[in-house]
């Protein structure tokens, strides 16, 4: 091969390497700025994911508030319904005193009236067979 042949092709060869080299940095540099593109939406989706997880700790402090209050209601609710039933146990159990002492009343009426009609039914039995006799 000739020296102008060769140096033909060493020209040819310097221009296809600078023509590749060209292209390569030109893909790299689209690489870098895709790659700085996709950093920077990354980055964007971290703060928005951040933003989520100080809303999602918001919302388990208020449910604890929550939980808290539904338990102080509970023991409210439970306190009140104690005294409630103590209220009327008091009363039924002070009417039930009033109730036996005014049955006892009218039992020991109702005996003596027994009584008295157990003497009548002797006094007209006896006045009966008097009569008959």
């Amino acid at each position: 091969m000739s020296d102008e042949e060769k140096l033909y092709l060493d020209g040819k060869f310097q221009d296809l390497a600078k023509t590749l080299m060209t292209y390569v940095d030109g893909r790299v540099n689209g690489l870098d700025e895709g790659l700085k593109e996709l950093n920077g939406r990354l980055h964007g989706v971290g703060e928005r994911l951040h933003g989520v997880g100080e809303r999602l700790q918001g919302v388990d402090e208020r449910l604890h508030g929550l939980d808290e209050r539904l338990h102080a209601l509970m023991t409210y609710i439970d306190e009140r319904s104690e005294a409630v039933e103590t209220k009327l146990l008091t009363a039924f159990h002070g009417w039930a005193r009033a109730m036996e002492i005014r049955t006892r009343v009218v039992s020991s009426q109702v005996s003596g009236m027994d009584e008295r009609l157990a003497l009548a039914e002797e006094r007209i039995a006896e006045l009966e067979r008097r009569k008959a006799s």
